[in-house]
């Protein structure tokens, strides 16, 4: 008999489920032991099963009721009660919060107000300067904000979209609540900008001051900059103030402070790779709420490598057709230019890399259908084709992404040509390659052939040119 007849077979059965072939024919003395073993094991397992679910199903056992309660939603309920009936407080000791257990005529301080009152308040990215003159908290009601704008009409209208932004991070309060009920009556914004720069630009000024003064039972909050993205910083900074009380309920703002800020590098980036892994929209929306809570400036797009082509260019549509995943996981030109604007307002710009020359397959390939050879050594390569610099409709077709790209609003002060892992060895025996002495020189006139489809096609000739100029 074979050695796999030994093992332990699975066969259907007339159910259409699978049985174990337990048959002791032709098995040896141990292989028999091992089976009288796992077959004791089974039906322990299964009797015991049906004793346990007998017993507490006849005496209403724990473990239904337990599901029961679960399902009912009266097993949170008792949970909840047993938080709020264990009563705690903190204190501020060497500027560390202690916990303990709450007196019984003292007024509790949750753990939000103790952090905030107890050092400096906990602010992040952490700003330049803080004065504090006096630790105190007010209570007030969200409708009690009121706006007030002093800036070039151009950029009005921004403001009162970051106005909004800032209103809706502001968490909304479990009770209905009536002013009397709440320290402040009004809180005045006043805005300040002195210019109508509205584009984000590596060297914007993103500086700001932040004042929250009390007085009496009004607050005022002023914020000056240069800029709209200063005063959208500051509004950001602004909303750290504010919380939702978890002992008294209430929203509470840090008031009696000066803030005054700058960010400390004018590049604060980050990258998402939409090639690889696709994001829909409303995932990389959420990644720019983000960035913007954290002051970063920089959106980069790394939207095509040599897997996928995800992006629908407006004159270019086949290569999102033959090169995206699904027809569903694409980004479309209205989806492009909304999510650069989202990400304006929040003072960030927004980079859309096409990867090149290299790291072009999907999409790109199927020019090749159409005209001889725009790719080159897609075969086998881990890092997809290569763009063939002896066609020269490979540069036609790379002027015409080049001018969707500025169409779909990239960022206009920077270009990003891609440039990463170039393959060489896949351009040594082009005819290109031949009129130089080297791969590098070949390389930096590849690369002038590229910047020169840029002069072209760009309204500012000083734009710079980002590229990661990796070479394998």
């Amino acid at each position: 008999m074979s050695t796999l007849s030994r093992e332990y077979e699975f066969s259907r059965i007339s159910s259409g489920s699978y049985g174990i072939d337990v048959s002791f024919k032709h098995r040896s003395k141990r292989e028999v032991i091992k089976m009288t073993g796992l077959i004791s094991l089974i039906v322990f397992a299964l009797v015991t099963t049906v004793v346990y679910g007998v017993h507490y199903s006849q005496n209403d056992g724990p473990t239904f009721r337990y599901f029961e309660s679960v399902e009912s939603g009266n097993e949170h309920d008792k949970y909840k009660k047993i938080s709020n009936s264990t009563i705690w407080t903190y204190e501020c000791k060497s500027e560390q919060c202690e916990r303990r257990p709450t007196n019984t005529d003292e007024t509790r301080v949750s753990l939000e107000q103790c952090n905030m009152l107890c050092s400096s308040p906990s602010l992040w990215p952490k700003p330049r300067s803080v004065t504090v003159s006096n630790k105190s908290v007010s209570s007030f009601l969200k409708n009690q904000i009121k706006l007030k704008t002093n800036s070039p009409y151009l950029i009005k209208d921004d403001l009162k979209k970051a106005f909004r932004i800032f209103i809706n991070s502001i968490p909304e309060e479990n009770i209905f609540r009536t002013q009397d009920e709440v320290d402040v009556a009004d809180i005045y914004i006043n805005l300040t900008v002195t210019t109508e720069e509205n584009k984000p630009k590596l060297d914007t000024d993103e500086s700001y001051t932040l004042s929250v003064i009390k007085s009496d039972t009004n607050i005022t909050v002023n914020i000056s900059s240069t800029t709209y993205f200063g005063a959208r910083h500051g509004l950001e900074t602004l909303s750290q103030l504010i919380w939702l009380d978890s002992v008294s309920q209430k929203l509470l703002i840090y008031h009696d402070i000066s803030i005054r800020d700058k960010p400390m590098f004018p590049h604060r980036g980050l990258m998402v790779d939409t090639a690889r892994n696709f994001f829909p929209m409303k995932q990389l929306l959420k990644v720019v709420d983000g960035m913007a809570a954290n002051k970063l400036n920089v959106f980069h797009l790394h939207l095509t490598d040599s897997v996928s082509f995800p992006i629908v260019l407006p004159n270019n549509p086949w290569l999102a057709k033959y090169g995206a995943y699904s027809p569903e996981k694409v980004y479309t030109p209205e989806e492009i230019k909304s999510l650069v604007e989202y990400a304006r307002i929040r003072g960030i710009r927004v980079i859309l890399e096409i990867d090149v020359p290299s790291h072009i397959n999907e999409g790109w390939n199927h020019a090749n259908k159409v005209d001889d050879k725009i790719v080159i050594c897609g075969e086998g390569d881990v890092n997809g084709g290569h763009l063939n610099p002896d066609n020269p409709r490979s540069f036609k077709l790379l002027e015409s992404i080049y001018s969707d790209l500025i169409q779909l609003g990239t960022d206009n002060e920077t270009f990003h040509v891609g440039g990463d892992e170039v393959d060489l060895n896949c351009y040594r025996n082009t005819n290109s390659a031949t009129h130089f002495p080297g791969p590098y020189e070949f390389w930096a006139d590849l690369n002038n052939k590229i910047l020169k489809l840029l002069l072209k096609l760009l309204i500012i000739n000083h734009q710079k040119i980002l590229l990661y100029g990796q070479m394998i």
